[in-house]
């Protein structure tokens, strides 16, 4: 378990989905836009609980470790839709092909 402090709160929140979260934001930041994201936490009762957090170039949070006992969060689809955002904000590299690749000889 991680915690995420934002603003004044400190969320409680699966290990993946808080790198995720942070990874995002500054991929937000880079992009100089915003957006929303929705993630499970552990509310003050020990269960599951779901906070929305608004995520921009201005956001400021930190993420790390806790003593919190354990906690079985179901985190699937939180940590595909963070992957998924975080994928479409980030430049895909082009593999080409080497210099020193072999051309076929044309005739004239």
């Amino acid at each position: 378990m991680r915690t995420i402090a934002y603003l004044s709160q400190v969320i409680v929140t699966d290990d993946t989905v808080a790198e995720l979260v942070i990874d995002y934001a500054r991929s937000l930041a880079l992009n100089d836009t915003s957006d929303t994201v929705s993630i499970p936490t552990v509310g003050s009762d020990g269960t599951q609980a779901e906070v929305e957090l608004l995520l921009g170039p201005a956001s400021q949070m930190m993420s790390g470790t806790t003593d919190s006992p354990q906690v079985d969060l179901d985190a699937a689809a939180a940590i595909a839709e963070l992957r998924r955002k975080i994928g479409h904000l980030t430049p895909h590299n082009i593999e080409m092909e080497s210099p020193e690749a072999e051309f076929p000889a044309f005739d004239s």
